[in-house]
């Protein structure tokens, strides 16, 4: 991980009121990336009975709860605002980078028009297994390493 890049970049939101500095961030990241490995364990759950679209959104969210814990465990948090899943996945990337691609722009873009495949406005959902098999991957290696990040704490 890249603390002090993370840190940087998250400065900068903090600096346009997008996330605020928080106290006992590191147990509240253990917290938080407890639950993103629960979501992505539910995902696979609905991975194994086809469930293709629920599977989906809930490996986003383990993939979003990746990216919040990675905040926390820099001492900050972000408070709900329509930007605040940019905001997370910005700052987990730069944290993030050296060790995995998972928060890249390009996988975040990918998750959101997912999104959109797994609830349409109109119609029935798209997502295949294929779909699935990227969204649990991207989320895995993004809960990965955010634990490893914990695990290597002193």
């Amino acid at each position: 991980m890249d603390y002090a890049e993370g840190k940087r970049v998250a400065e900068l939101h903090q600096e346009q009121g997008r996330l605020e500095q928080i106290t006992g961030g590191t147990d509240a990241a253990r917290l938080c990336v407890a639950r993103a490995r629960a979501r992505l364990e539910a995902a696979r759950l609905a991975d194994d009975e086809e469930r293709w679209a629920d599977a989906y959104v809930i490996a986003h969210e383990a993939y979003l709860g990746a990216a919040e814990a990675t905040v926390l465990l820099l001492g900050f948090g972000a408070p709900a605002s329509g930007a605040r899943e940019s905001v997370v996945t910005t700052v987990a990337h730069a944290t993030l980078k050296p060790d995995t691609d998972a928060m890249a722009h390009a996988a975040v873009q990918g998750f959101l028009a997912g999104l959109a495949e797994a609830h349409p406005e109109v119609g029935i959902p798209t997502t295949d297994a294929d779909d699935v098999t990227w969204a649990l991957d991207l989320a895995g290696r993004a809960v990965q390493a955010v634990e490893a990040a914990i695990l290597a704490l002193p």
